[in-house]
């Protein structure tokens, strides 16, 4: 996971199904498949208004989603501090 602590990266969320994680925070991570999808493992924001980031249906993909998950929070946070500290 490119450095990242896959302990770390999976803190908060639930597995609520075999094909669908949710974070505490409202953020999914599901896999879908189908007629009219692309098969994959999709991170999906608590903002509807977010199209959903899509990784290959593989256990490295659930991987990566939770890997991409933690980015986007680490880079949140650290945004906060910056502003906190204005």
């Amino acid at each position: 996971m490119n450095g990242m602590n896959l302990t770390k990266a999976s803190q908060g969320w639930k597995r609520t199904s075999p094909r669908r994680y949710v974070h505490e925070s409202g953020f999914r991570i599901e896999e879908r498949g189908g007629p009219g999808t692309v098969a994959g493992w999709y991170l999906v924001a608590a903002d509807r208004s977010v199209p959903p980031r899509r990784f290959s249906p593989t256990p490295q993909g659930l991987g990566e989603a939770l890997a991409a998950f933690a980015c986007h929070r680490a880079v949140l946070e650290e945004l906060a501090r910056i502003l906190a500290a204005d």
